[in-house]
């Protein structure tokens, strides 16, 4: 998620990347992107946030995953015929 930004004296910097993994689907339940696990919200302000913004939702992204899994499983187990998170398809900006 890192990638090398050049500053305008030169200096060469670390600047974060979008997280965004283009399975762009939002969970109805929570609200999250199965592929990336930001919010609508987070996805739609990505460009504008400063760097520690974005370094706080990265941190957040893991765990959130994690929980969404966690809540999924037990729908899988009790369902058979539930293979994945359910999604609805939702249009989202790139970034």
């Amino acid at each position: 998620m890192t990638g090398r930004a050049v500053a305008d004296d030169g200096a060469t910097t670390a600047a974060l990347t979008s997280p965004c993994t283009r399975v762009c689907r939002i969970d109805g339940a929570s609200g999250l992107c199965a592929g990336c696990g930001r919010t609508l919200d987070e996805i739609a302000r990505w460009r504008a946030m400063d760097e520690a913004e974005r370094l706080r939702v990265c941190a957040q992204l893991p765990g959130r995953m994690a929980d969404a899994a966690s809540r999924a499983a037990p729908r899988q187990a009790s369902d058979p015929s539930v293979s994945t998170i359910s999604t609805q398809s939702v249009p989202l900006p790139r970034g």
